[in-house]
């Protein structure tokens, strides 16, 4: 966790950022103009989430002075699948008014799927929020609440045909998307996506030129300027040997996915 002193270093550094984007008070965007309050998007946890699912978004957030609420089922520190406890900032009965709902996947992401409290919060501020949005697998979480029917929307690429499982959802021809949008609805693709679709929900969100201006200012904040040592981030450009290991290596909790999405929805 941060000593107080660094956070309040990076709370300067946000303020820098965002300085002259529109009229609005540093670190505190308005939810439209005249509107009271700022944007609070929250991102429900779960045992086994993935840590990059949600931080790197919250990261991108964070300088573009959108506020974020972890939530959880109760307040016990959140076990992330790279062995990393989150703890949250409220839970799901006590979690305040939101404006964006944002879902992120993980190795628990069966467990989760089967969580009827998870799926029951979600379709709670699924209905109260003006924005659903998910990073990976949280797409198929959003499926099995049911809020992504008549809808497009895409997942990781080693979980496309969990989300095909879902009739009324529709999977979109550019599944290798970083993300997708689709009208209220902004699902990312696999993990770092997460990153380039956080960038896409702050210009949706903040909107017209408030919106692009702090995306823009934040994505310089946090030089997120990808230039990878390898060309082996997606399936068709991967080298033959090294998708084949991963896609072995996913097999199992491809599986376990399936099995619940089933039970989830009735299908034998």
């Amino acid at each position: 966790m941060l000593e107080p002193s660094r956070r309040d270093v990076m709370a300067v550094a946000a303020g820098t950022v965002l300085a002259g984007v529109g009229t609005r008070e540093a670190g505190a965007h308005d939810k439209a103009p005249g509107a009271a309050g700022p944007i609070v998007i929250g991102i429900p946890l779960f045992s086994g989430v993935t840590l990059l699912d949600f931080a790197g978004p919250l990261q991108i957030f964070f300088f573009a002075g959108l506020k974020v609420v972890l939530v959880a089922e109760n307040d016990k520190p959140v076990a992330c699948t790279e062995g990393i406890s989150v703890v949250p900032n409220q839970t799901f009965e006590n979690c305040p008014k939101l404006d964006a709902l944002l879902v992120p996947g993980g190795g628990g992401i069966p467990e989760a799927i089967e969580n009827t409290a998870y799926r029951k919060f979600l379709q709670a501020k699924g209905a109260e929020v003006k924005w659903v949005t998910s990073v990976c697998h949280g797409s198929l979480l959003l499926a099995a609440a049911g809020l992504l029917d008549g809808y497009e929307a895409i997942t990781h690429w080693g979980w496309l045909d969990c989300l095909r499982m879902f009739d009324k959802v529709k999977v979109p021809t550019d599944y290798y998307a970083r993300y997708h949008i689709d009208r209220n609805r902004i699902t990312g693709g696999g993990i770092s996506s997460g990153m380039d679709a956080a960038l896409a929900m702050t210009v949706t969100f903040l909107g017209g030129k408030d919106g692009t201006t702090a995306a823009k200012r934040s994505q310089l904040a946090n030089q997120y300027a990808p230039a990878p040592p390898f060309n082996d981030g997606l399936p068709h450009a991967a080298d033959p040997d090294i998708f084949s290991a991963v896609q072995a290596g996913m097999a199992g909790l491809v599986k376990q996915t399936e099995d619940a999405i089933k039970k989830v929805i009735g299908k034998k």
